[in-house]
């Protein structure tokens, strides 16, 4: 199993891929930040900003960069909201189905997909799967980050309890939502719907341990803010985003290889002919056997008819 993986990292040349879907997040963060906030501003939601969001990436993020951060989204809710909302959107929108199409690309080397999409097809499956995957995880966030507040009593021990049975389920099912929709729709040949969970359940998985070592890591080990000081955030916002991608992508690897143990494909379809190589099952007939008796006995009656002799 650990030989095939790093056999097809490097055959399909995952970490390549990794890099330019990596590339593609990380320029569209910003936009999409910006055009959250605009959306914010113009249902008048900086309630929302300046009580839960702003005091959480205050404690995170270095005095300079929440400086820097904090500035931008004033001047977002105080004029540019409507410049923001548009074409902020539109950019994001178009950064996040370039990074789909460098799945695209990963997924049909991946599960080994025959056809091959044209351009116009290409570019317009990957904006619609861009709508959908960045809506699940927009609501994935909304569940994990905002559940919590959305009830008065929110500090009493029920309601925390309720907020976490309810919250983390959901995020979990819209993160699988969105990574169902890639294993079955991003490769060229859409995958079976009954491999689609297994895949979707392997990359969220794998993504998931990888987050929580990742928060060990940091928390325990590391010492970013003394290496680099105010860049601290970004260096680990874009080192944790390229470890994502990869682990989104050792995920589908894992997930081709159990399928083509099972069914001899790498797709989960099986191939035609592969249960003629071996013995039949118990009641079946042996078809390859079937026909290559027929083969014999048709030429035994042709040379039967040649030397004279009675055809059987």
């Amino acid at each position: 199993m650990g030989r095939a993986l790093v056999e097809g990292f490097r055959d399909n040349a995952l970490l390549t891929f990794a890099s330019a879907i990596s590339f593609q997040i990380l320029t569209a963060i910003v936009p999409f930040v910006l055009f959250a906030l605009a959306l914010a501003g113009v249902f008048h939601l900086e309630t929302v900003w300046r009580d839960h969001l702003a005091p959480q990436i205050q404690s995170h993020a270095s005095p300079a960069v929440f400086r820097a951060i904090s500035e931008a989204v004033d001047k977002v809710f105080a004029g540019t909201r409507t410049l923001w909302a548009t074409f902020g959107g539109a950019l994001a929108l178009w950064q996040v189905s370039g990074a789909v199409r460098a799945v695209m690309g990963a997924f049909d080397r991946i599960y080994v997909s025959r056809s091959r999409r044209s351009f116009m097809s290409q570019y317009a499956v990957s904006l619609v799967l861009a709508i959908g995957v960045a809506g699940c995880f927009i609501l994935a966030i909304l569940c994990w980050q905002l559940a919590p507040l959305i009830s008065v009593p929110r500090d009493s021990a029920p309601w925390s309890v309720l907020a976490f049975l309810i919250r983390w389920p959901l995020t979990g099912c819209f993160l699988l939502v969105a990574v169902a929709q890639l294993v079955r729709f991003a490769p060229a040949t859409p995958q079976p719907w009954s491999w689609v969970s297994v895949g979707s359940a392997l990359v969220v998985g794998s993504w998931v341990t990888m987050s929580l070592a990742f928060r060990f890591y940091l928390t325990t080990i590391a010492s970013y803010g003394t290496v680099f000081g105010s860049l601290a955030s970004v260096i680990v916002a874009m080192a944790y985003i390229y470890l994502s991608t990869i682990v989104f992508l050792f995920g589908a690897q894992l997930d081709a290889i159990v399928r083509a143990e099972v069914t001899g494909a790498p797709n989960g379809r099986r191939t035609r002919g592969r249960r003629s190589r071996g013995r039949p099952r118990a009641g079946e007939r042996d078809v390859a056997s079937d026909h290559r008796g027929a083969t014999a006995r048709a030429v035994d009656r042709e040379a039967a008819a040649e030397h004279g002799e009675p055809v059987r």
